[in-house]
């Protein structure tokens, strides 16, 4: 065997550290790399190498292009794409967006493309049907040695470390890794204020990054510490507190002080979650939605994953079941029979066994004819047209449709132009969430904010002070109705509509993002 690599693909073993966007996307590439070797030499491309060169190169009956992420703006990968070849693929996250789903239904039978967990294979495989074409799961291996529960020393000493202000019965909730609003940071915060528990610590430890995007928006996290600071903290608050970044041994001892770890992430490419299977392996309940790579996560264990579903902005979830959730982790934290469940889904064996049945059905197949790159999206949107699901169907034909006043902030919009309203972002989110449809509002149900909302009598409309930035949903005519849906009763918005003229101005809300259900 022999694996041909674009040489800027190729990373170096990452070292144990600092947890960010390059470090956990590099360990994984690197584990992909590595295990190759053990099957055959990883040669990188030459970057002038001819299209005859490459034919006579993939010509070959054991030689595999295996690549993470192509060099796209590279004269070689033109030519690459030129010649019939035998492709590897590891698509980490992408295939939660839509341009990498193109991708991969423009692969053909020649190709196989690695996924990180079984639930998204059997997503891919169920709505996209014939067009997603060799698939093989290779997840992340976890040291689980390193990972563990701790010894009741171990544990009695974390829990007495005067900075983290964690003592006696006090609850301790935390969350680690990346400061991003789409790992559902906020939420946690205002959920927590919202339905307050008594004696609870939490404890937020990491770092912002302020240049990653926000792909269905169009926008970044630069301005993200000043909201979370903003709606973090209020005057008398001292139930949250925010630790650096951590190393490996800082962060095994951070989870050996919690009582659950919390990650309700809708991050759009979260296609496995290693920081809370570390949590996992260490004996803490993660508490995190069931939305893509944290599925199997959360049906690992006895009290689930918070129920999501997408918008044309993102995931969503209820707010009262995030609470339920927490709640329910709390009962099993001494229990940790399901440790064993999470440590058998991530450990070396099966990503060992995994890669090797992927490159054993790739060199059974025939070579993958050449397309040239400028028939990729056509030859992609042809073959979602004649095997995939009817909601990606109808996403892609939604596509001329203009988005409605307010759907976006101010300055922000859809990642792909060419779905100005993020159906095809919607759909493509939707095969890997609870129910692929927002929620139907009915009379008598009841809905509060993702983020919060206001009712804006200057300006007639619902205001959300979300994340990027505000947004406004004019009401016009539909005011004195919305208005009279609004539960007293409620410290923050929460609308209860009744008439069918309610129920149509609610469901736009909720399949904007704004409103979620907030069922009494």
């Amino acid at each position: 065997m022999r694996f041909i690599v674009y040489p800027s693909d190729v990373v170096a073993a990452a070292e144990p550290g600092v947890l960010d966007r390059s470090t956990s996307v590099d360990r994984v590439k690197a584990h992909f790399f590595d295990r190759l070797r053990r099957l055959g030499p990883v040669v990188p491309l030459g970057e002038h190498a001819s299209v005859a060169d490459l034919t006579a190169l993939f010509a070959q009956p054991d030689t595999v292009l295996a690549y993470v992420h192509a060099d796209r703006s590279s004269p070689i990968h033109a030519r690459v794409l030129a010649v019939p070849r035998r492709s590897l693929w590891h698509s980490l996250g992408g295939l939660m967006l839509p341009d990498r789903v193109a991708t991969l239904t423009a692969h053909g039978a020649g190709g196989v493309t690695l996924v990180m967990t079984p639930f998204q294979r059997n997503r891919l495989t169920r709505y996209l049907g014939a067009a997603a074409q060799g698939l093989g799961v290779v997840p992340y291996p976890i040291d689980a040695g390193f990972w563990r529960p701790p010894t009741p020393r171990e544990r009695s000493r974390a829990r007495a470390r005067a900075e983290l202000g964690v003592f006696g019965s006090i609850t301790h909730l935390v969350y680690a890794g990346r400061f991003l609003v789409t790992k559902g940071i906020y939420q946690v915060v205002h959920t927590l204020k919202t339905w307050p528990m008594a004696n609870v610590r939490l404890t937020l430890a990491g770092s912002v990054e302020p240049a990653l995007p926000i792909r269905a928006l169009s926008a970044d996290h630069r301005g993200f510490p000043a909201y979370l600071a903003r709606h973090g903290q209020t005057p008398g608050s001292s139930f949250l507190s925010v630790l650096p970044s951590l190393d490996a041994e800082g962060l095994r001892r951070l989870c050996w002080s919690a009582d659950a770890f919390i990650c309700p992430s809708w991050h759009e490419d979260e296609n496995y979650g290693i920081t809370p299977r570390q949590a996992a392996l260490c004996g803490v309940p993660p508490v995190v939605t069931d939305f893509a790579g944290l599925a199997e996560l959360a049906r690992q264990r006895p009290w689930g994953g918070v129920p999501t579903y997408p918008t044309a902005v993102g995931v969503r979830f209820s707010l009262r079941d995030l609470r339920a959730c927490i709640g329910a982790a709390l009962d099993y934290a001494s229990d940790t029979v399901w440790v064993d469940r999470v440590r058998a889904t991530c450990d070396e064996t099966a990503a060992s066994a995994g890669l090797s049945a992927a490159v054993e059905s790739l060199l059974a197949r025939p070579p993958q004819p050449p397309v040239p790159a400028d028939d990729q999206p056509r030859a992609a949107f042809r073959s979602l047209f004649e095997h995939a699901d009817p909601l990606l169907v109808a996403a892609i034909t939604a596509r001329s449709a203009s988005a409605p006043d307010g759907l976006f902030a101010p300055g922000t919009g859809p990642h792909n132009p060419d779905f100005p309203r993020n159906e095809f972002f919607a759909a493509i989110q939707g095969m890997y969430t609870t129910e692929p449809r927002p929620p139907a509002v009915v009379g008598g149900s009841s809905w509060r904010g993702f983020f919060p909302c206001v009712l804006d009598v200057e300006q007639r409309a619902v205001v959300e002070d979300g994340y990027p930035g505000p947004r406004v949903w004019p009401l016009d005519d539909e005011w004195a109705a919305i208005e009279a849906s609004v539960d007293a009763g409620s410290a923050s918005l929460r609308l209860t509509p009744q008439t069918p003229t309610q129920c149509a101005v609610v469901q736009a809300l909720v399949d904007a993002g704004m409103l979620v259900p907030d069922e009494r």
